[in-house]
């Protein structure tokens, strides 16, 4: 993709996202305009890539508007999901405008820290909509999580020195993801381009900038010397997964500039394997007493604030048997920084003598995706 077909593809058309097949939806917003645009600036730079994109408040209004708009019901085209239909009541312009020039997702299932954390964003897994967020020449950004929707976009048009290339992963970047699965987004993914189809896991996707017109030729070369790796516009697509904890350079050859050769060239370290959506949860149980029939203690938490999870108490021994008629006990929460919980015991419990508690954290990331879970216990006696 060329520089100029790059721009037009963020700031003016329509980038829509299926983001995630295997990771529909969005319980709660992942937070202001201001974290997500201080995470997107912290991602750039950490790819070299200029950061101090600063918000344009109408975008992030309209992206706002646009996503009440799909939560009222507006009428959607499924051909061209990124407009509204000046016809339906529930029509802006504003929103119009902000669906034609954002990126869009419907992430119900993940959380906040899932969304916006070290290298994630809610658009990484889609090639298309991740190379725009990034694209260099950005100066302005916008950004709304609401009713289960997130909206973002980035504008502008930055003078950058001639000569200069960008990349993503940027030059010396570790962590590198060491595969990617291809999912649906549109207007297509663009690993189906180069003969990937969807659904298959190939190696990660690569992002160049800086030369004139679309990538001539590139190439990956690790230990073992050449990986297969096929170019797609200003995208290099490693066709099949690679090893963790591996070094990689990446030459890329693009048309003449000014009658000479213009060859871009960086490296970048994979990391221990597929990009993890997980969160690892820092979860503690304290002050476990009993008082009575009082049962008391206090959960605590850093990072999963707003996460559903339940608590449970038992009076299973160390074989995992108990009296009869002693049942366990499951109760949802949803996670805050501190809570203390009290529970009432039965006489038969408290003649036991010692309670098991404990606390789960479970995470899905998809209909399709198993269930992951965090769980902290401990055993109080009396």
């Amino acid at each position: 993709m060329s520089v100029a077909r790059l721009a037009i593809s963020i700031s003016a058309a329509a980038l829509a996202v299926s983001v995630w097949a295997a990771a529909p939806a969005l319980a709660a917003a992942p937070g202001s305009a201001a974290e997500a645009i201080a995470t997107l600036n912290a991602q750039r730079v950490a790819n070299g890539i200029p950061g101090g994109l600063v918000e344009d408040p109408a975008k992030s209004k309209g992206c706002a508007l646009h996503n009440a708009y799909l939560a009222a019901g507006g009428k959607v085209d499924p051909d061209h999901p990124h407009k509204e239909d000046p016809g339906d009541p529930r029509y802006t312009a504003q929103g119009d405008d902000a669906a034609r020039t954002s990126n869009l997702g419907f992430m119900g299932v993940l959380r906040p820290s899932q969304l916006w954390r070290d290298d994630l964003n809610p658009w990484i897994n889609a090639p298309l909509h991740a190379a725009g967020l990034m694209w260099p020449w950005a100066q302005t950004t916008w950004y709304d999580a609401s009713h289960s929707q997130a909206c973002m976009g980035v504008g502008g048009t930055a003078t950058i020195e001639p000569g200069s290339f960008y990349s993503f992963p940027g030059p010396g970047k570790t962590g590198v993801p060491t595969e990617e699965r291809v999912l649906p987004e549109w207007p297509y993914n663009p690993y189906t381009k180069v003969g990937i189809p969807m659904n298959a896991t190939a190696g990660p996707y690569l992002v160049v900038w800086g030369g004139v017109g679309g990538v001539r030729s590139a190439s990956v070369r690790g230990p073992g010397g050449p990986v297969e790796a096929r170019v797609f516009e200003n995208f290099v697509f490693v066709v099949k997964p690679l090893r963790p904890h591996t070094v990689y350079t990446v030459s890329v050859e693009w048309p003449l500039l000014d009658g000479m050769p213009s060859t871009q060239a960086f490296s970048f370290t994979t990391g221990t394997g597929p990009r993890d959506h997980f969160l690892d949860p820092a979860i503690r149980l304290t002050h476990v007493r009993r008082s009575g029939r009082d049962l008391r203690f206090t959960i605590t938490t850093s990072n999963a604030v707003g996460f559903p999870g339940y608590y449970e108490i038992d009076f299973a021994d160390r074989r995992g048997m108990w009296p009869t008629g002693l049942h366990a006990k499951r109760v949802k929460l949803t996670l805050r920084r501190s809570q203390t919980i009290t529970f009432r015991l039965s006489p038969q419990a408290v003649a036991r003598g010692f309670a098991n508690v404990s606390v789960t954290l479970p995470q899905r990331l998809g209909p399709r995706i198993p269930v992951r879970e965090a769980v902290v216990r401990t055993t109080v006696r009396w």
